[in-house]
């Protein structure tokens, strides 16, 4: 999958940044994830949340060994205030047809963040047709001046017991587990009052970055037991 720049220079800046980090270790990521065709793409990724999103987006990108363009950018709003902005990227050109969105499930149960989506839609001109749900992770049908949309909806977070609220770093914490051993993750969850965001803060910016360059080296199989819903989600998009 390749990525291309839609706007969000500060987006942009750290995803080059990890380029420059994966190039020292032999990993060349730039030119299998960077797109510099001038294909209009006809896939969108909005992250909703910033950092380490945008990272794992540069991870799934970087598995999803496809060819076509997408766009990626972060949208001023965040959560699922973003379906309300939904319409003004497809006033982009007709030729796009899908839309990932990813946000943290933060507190709320998962058919609370599916309902408050749908509302949000349901305020502007997109119409839903069809609406399939799995795992953190829902597909509509939708329909917008005369064409029809697929817009995957992919919320961060994994049943972890105790913790408050789920984000993407449930799974990088997961991830550390397996790198560092279970024990150190409870340890942190537990300062951190089991706040998984919280948790992954309390590390340093080297550890972190340790942790996150390591996925890129991981075999595809074992990454999608820390990121099942992502897998399935990326593997809907139209990239090959």
């Amino acid at each position: 999958m390749r990525l291309r720049q839609l706007n969000g220079q500060r987006l942009w800046d750290r995803i080059m940044g990890l380029s420059v980090r994966l190039e020292r270790r032999g990993i060349s990521f730039r030119e299998k994830v960077i797109s510099s065709s001038k294909q209009r793409p006809k896939s969108l990724i909005l992250i909703g949340d910033g950092t380490p999103d945008d990272y794992i987006v540069a991870l799934l990108a970087f598995k999803f060994d496809g060819k076509k363009p997408v766009w990626l950018t972060k949208p001023k709003r965040t959560g699922t205030a973003i379906f309300g902005m939904l319409h003004t990227y497809l006033r982009m050109g007709r030729e796009l047809n899908e839309i990932l969105v990813l946000i943290d499930q933060d507190a709320n149960s998962e058919s609370e963040v599916f309902e408050r989506a749908r509302e949000v839609l349901e305020g502007t001109r997109i119409v839903i047709s069809e609406d399939k749900r799995s795992s953190r992770l829902g597909v509509l049908s939708c329909g917008y001046g005369g064409r029809t949309l697929k817009l995957i909806v992919l919320m961060n977070g994994l049943d972890i017991p105790k913790v408050k609220k789920h984000a993407v770093e449930d799974h990088l914490l997961k991830a550390m587990g397996l790198r560092l051993g279970e024990g150190k993750v409870e340890r942190l969850l537990r300062e951190a009052e089991y706040d998984p965001k919280s948790a992954w803060g309390k590390l340093s910016r080297k550890e972190r970055n340790e942790i996150i360059e390591g996925l890129f080296e991981m075999k595809k199989e074992r990454l999608k037991d820390i990121f099942p819903q992502h897998f399935e989600a990326f593997g809907l998009l139209d990239t090959s």
